[in-house]
């Protein structure tokens, strides 16, 4: 067979004889076909890439497809590409896309791509905590809100981030975020430490939702599990914990449903380190000191308080002090009950050596009972100890037990409360009764159990 072959060659060459200098000129163009023209191009391209022209090019290129991807603004100083399936973007500023406001900074952002996903980590982020809300509403319509086919992984890794809420900075560590978006359910896991916490067991945060109901529903759980969240540094996203003080922290459970036609929330949980001058406000700041507000279970609709149970403390450390003239507002309107001295507590400023009560409030009333131990048995459990006066909760004299007081009477105790106005002066605070009252849960108001699935398995 291998003759066949050697024959067959020879006649092809007979036949084919070309000179030797066409020989040379047949190799010249077939190197530089195959050798010069491709080095040339790699050579030239290298050199285009090197421009200023062409990075300015790549740079917006970039910013515009993280910025359509993100749904944010992105602008940064520069981009490389160590491969070509990971990338590095330097100085990395999120902007919110109608306001232009800053939302988010980052010295550098890698992200690397394989077949389950995008991997992303941010070094040194600082994120905008008055801007929290928006960032929140910003990635549920733009990520949770788009059901996808062909679902892709989104991790980020963010070993510390920088919250600055305008006051002070709060820095979370650790925190790992997991996006996995289908057709049906899109989720959004969070875990996540607090500088100084490190041995706490981190918290979670899981947002889900539901593309497949009639009316698409998005369910947050907030669980602090062992780590204490500082009420500030979501106070964007909750502005009534701009109520309780910078000092603030939860530590608790926070649930709540959206749709498009109501919310639900509910609440379980901790606040500590309350300000009680700033919490009483509304009511001229007729307390002063530190505290501990404890709600077991509080249940809201479309800003209408349905239920709410827990307890409120003061801390005693012997600077606490209470207004003497709203104590005896507050006892005029049957929702305290004093023992006869009352009346002598006129000062402006009564020293407070005790506060501790429970709280229970739903459309029968409000009903307040103290925590402590009564001075003599026929006396009921005091709340408060004002300038050495004792003074409790309202009780049904027939049974001894605490006496729960008719919203009516709530709502005129808070319309004849006093507030600060612009000025700083007290005055009666009737705009506060009235939207207090709106948001009381009135008789024959609907009711509705929040009901809420923490997903244990987001892998």
């Amino acid at each position: 067979m291998g003759w066949l072959v050697r024959m067959a060659s020879k006649a092809w060459s007979k036949k084919i004889r070309l000179h030797e200098t066409m020989q040379r000129e047949l190799c010249r163009v077939v190197f530089l076909l195959i050798a010069l023209l491709p080095c040339l191009f790699v050579l030239g391209y290298t050199a285009l890439r090197s421009t200023p022209w062409y990075q300015a090019y790549q740079l917006n290129l970039w910013q515009q497809r993280i910025s359509d991807n993100l749904g944010v603004h992105c602008r940064f100083s520069s981009i490389t590409f160590p491969s070509p399936d990971r990338f590095r973007a330097n100085n990395f500023v999120c902007l919110h896309p109608e306001t232009g406001k800053e939302i988010l900074k980052v010295a550098h952002v890698d992200a690397a791509m394989d077949r389950s996903g995008w991997s992303v980590t941010l070094s040194k982020p600082e994120l905008n905590g008055q801007e929290i809300q928006n960032a929140m509403q910003i990635m549920h319509d733009w990520f949770l809100c788009r059901p996808q086919k062909s679902a892709s992984l989104l991790r980020l890794s963010v070993p510390e981030l920088a919250v600055f809420d305008g006051v002070a900075t709060t820095t979370f560590q650790n925190i790992d975020v997991g996006l996995k978006p289908t057709e049906s359910l899109s989720t959004v896991y969070v875990k996540f430490s607090v500088e100084g916490q490190k041995f706490a067991e981190p918290g979670i945060l899981v947002v889900e939702r539901n593309h497949a109901l009639e009316n698409p529903t998005t369910t947050w759980t907030l669980k602090s599990q062992d780590i204490s969240i500082p009420c500030n540094a979501i106070a964007s996203r909750f502005p009534i914990l701009k109520s309780l003080g910078q000092d603030a922290s939860f530590k608790g459970k926070m649930a709540w449903i959206q749709n498009d036609v109501n919310w639900i929330a509910n609440v379980n949980g901790i606040f500590s380190s309350v300000d009680m001058a700033v919490l009483s406000l509304p009511l001229g700041a007729p307390l002063r000191g530190k505290g501990q507000l404890a709600i077991h279970h509080a249940e809201i609709i479309d800003s209408k308080l349905q239920f709410a149970q827990g307890s409120m403390d003061v801390e005693m450390t012997g600077h606490e002090s209470v207004d003497g003239q709203w104590v005896n507002r507050t006892y005029e309107s049957g929702l305290m009950v004093a023992e006869k001295r009352i009346k002598e507590v006129t000062d402006k400023r009564a020293p407070l050596q005790y506060f501790g009560m429970s709280f229970e409030l739903d459309d029968r009333g409000l009903l307040i009972e103290g925590k402590r131990a009564p001075p003599r048995e026929d006396w009921p459990r005091i709340a408060m100890i004002v300038d050495g006066k004792h003074i409790a909760g309202p009780i049904d004299n027939a049974t001894g037990n605490g006496l729960r007081v008719d919203l009516k009477t709530v709502a005129a105790w808070l319309q004849s409360s006093y507030g600060t106005n612009a000025e700083g002066t007290l005055v009666q605070n009737d705009q506060l009764g009235r939207f207090l009252s709106q948001a009381l849960p009135w008789a024959g108001s609907t009711k509705t159990t929040v009901a809420t699935r923490v997903a244990t398995d987001h892998r």
